[in-house]
């Protein structure tokens, strides 16, 4: 939780999970409102990429909530996320202007299985159990 607070390093993923009712999603909440105060808390893991950034990048510490699996296309833009990354796409309504995003940010998942399988998603992340 310390790293949060230092921008422009690499900060792991929090990832929490344990049984139906252990609290959670509240431990997300906590952390949150110490970190990141927003009224967007516990969110959906986006299905594709690019809700995916647009989700995360105005915020600093983000939230993602009752996570069954994640795809391997998000699973690289998780690390891409904790690392430092930057993503463009078409301005609306315009033919050639670019919005760009970067963001290095903080994130925390939650479920009830630890839903990080992949070993480049594991190595940024700690898990931990809560029962």
């Amino acid at each position: 939780m310390i790293s949060c607070y230092i921008p422009d390093i690499p900060h792991p993923i929090n990832v929490v999970f344990g049984t139906q009712g252990s609290s959670k999603t509240t431990a997300n909440k906590l952390i949150q409102n110490l970190i990141d105060p927003s009224k967007l808390e516990n969110l959906s893991l986006p299905s594709n990429t690019e809700k995916f950034i647009e989700t995360i990048a105005p915020h600093w510490w983000i939230s993602f909530d009752n996570i069954s699996n994640i795809s391997n296309t998000l699973s690289d833009e998780l690390c891409k996320c904790v690392t430092g990354g930057s993503s463009s796409k078409r301005k609306l309504y315009t033919d050639d202007d670019k919005v760009i995003y970067t963001y290095c940010n903080c994130i925390s998942l939650n479920g009830i299985n630890c839903v990080v399988n992949r070993p480049d998603l594991m190595d940024r992340s700690y898990s931990f159990a809560i029962n």
